[in-house]
């Protein structure tokens, strides 16, 4: 499979709908496409549109559903189970292989991106207006990525490493959180937001471990481990921000009466 970003992959799927196959049953606004030997493609005459699309060797099962003026694609490839699910104008997408992934859209304009290239786990649910959810699997070893969104807020979980692991976000009210797990891979990385503008990122690098969170408006909470079995905390709230890391002394500045807090190997504030 190539490698896409979300955008891209949004993009070609309303290339795909445009030139479906045939109109579905305007009697409903619901329409279902199932594919395990043989694609399927269905619109509607309201623009309300499933694919379905199999390949590759082994055993696939993939299955689109859309309701309510919403888009959905999915693939499975060698041996994958693929699912979407769009809802209240919304799109989602599932291409997977070797592996299993389920993207969930609801709300006008949301977006979950399920990409999986080699094996491997992952969840994305976008609930809400402009809510976005991306979750990307591209390492040989695979992993377990989960990335929701909700109330207009983007999630982005991604594991690039062929060391495989787990990246797993959350996201509300306005705000964003990326979850990385590259390089060496093998660790965790965990970032929760919520609020306008909060930002939590957490990237890990190795057999190692990190959690931040961010919440009130204007929180930033950044983690990053080098080193198999660091273990860091970032926690940020009410627009305070905190850094923390292996490699260089953690920061703290809280503000708003909010809290700003960082556990590491490299020290503790807050």
């Amino acid at each position: 499979m190539h490698k896409r970003t979300a955008t891209v992959v949004l993009l070609a799927l309303a290339t795909i709908f445009a030139v479906s196959v045939g109109p579905a049953n305007a009697k409903s606004d619901k329409e279902s496409c199932k594919a395990t030997t043989t694609d399927q493609f269905k619109t509607n005459t309201d623009g309300t549109a499933c694919s379905a699309v199999v390949g590759g060797s082994g055993s696939n099962k993939s299955k689109a559903t859309a309701s309510g003026l919403s888009s959905s694609y999915a693939s499975a490839d060698d041996s994958a189970k693929s699912t979407a699910t769009a809802s209240k104008d919304s799109e989602a997408v599932s291409e997977v292989v070797a592996g299993t992934g389920k993207a969930t859209s609801s709300g006008d304009m949301a977006a979950a991106v399920v990409e999986i290239d080699d094996a491997g786990l992952a969840t994305a649910n976008a609930t809400g207006t402009n809510s976005s959810a991306v979750c990307e699997i591209s390492g040989s070893a695979g992993g377990i990525a989960d990335c929701t969104a909700s109330g207009g807020s983007s999630a982005v979980s991604q594991i690039p490493s062929d060391g495989g692991g787990n990246a797993i976000t959350s996201a509300a009210s306005g705000s964003s959180s990326v979850a990385q797990v590259t390089m060496t891979g093998g660790g965790s990385a965990n970032a929760t937001s919520s609020g306008t503008s909060a930002q939590a990122l957490a990237i890990v690098q190795d057999k190692c471990q990190v959690t931040s969170t961010a919440t009130g408006a204007g929180s930033e909470a950044t983690g990053v481990c080098h080193d198999a079995d660091s273990v860091i905390t970032v926690t940020a709230t009410k627009g305070s921000t905190a850094e923390g890391s292996d490699t260089a002394p953690p920061t703290c500045v809280p503000q708003n009466g909010g809290k700003a807090k960082v556990t590491s190997p490299m020290g503790d504030c807050g």
